[in-house]
């Protein structure tokens, strides 16, 4: 599976620190491949601007591994930074995350996989 992970609205440098971070971590690039997509150039200019970060992944447990490590860059960035609003792709589904909305890895990935509400939904529970 192909999970796309894109930051829109924040700093410049977010979408390239997520990816060092991500890059560096070898529980996360053990059995995932993690690449930085660049965008088009724009007329003009000699390069484009990152898009995103993908992932290839094997199973959920990756996933779920993979989004708690993106949720805890998200709430570094939080402290100084403009965090942007964190866009998760996989197979269709998507979850967006807005700064300062508070979610969880379980909630993310039951989204992604269809397992339960997007954050921010009511899960029906009492």
């Amino acid at each position: 599976m192909e999970l796309r992970i894109s930051i829109e609205d924040g700093d410049d440098d977010a979408l390239a620190g997520l990816y060092r971070r991500l890059a560096r971590d070898p529980d996360l690039t053990y059995r995932t491949r993690i690449s930085l997509i660049s965008a088009p150039p724009s007329p003009g200019e000699q390069g484009g601007a990152f898009e995103a970060v993908t992932a290839v992944l094997d199973n959920v447990i990756a996933l779920s591994g993979l989004v708690v490590a993106v949720l805890a860059y998200r709430q570094a960035r939080r402290r100084g930074d403009r965090p942007g609003t964190v866009r998760f792709e996989l197979n269709g589904a998507v979850v967006t995350i807005e700064p300062g909305a508070e979610t969880s890895a379980d909630q993310v990935v039951d989204a992604l996989t269809e397992d339960g509400p997007r954050p921010g939904e009511d899960a029906g529970r009492p």
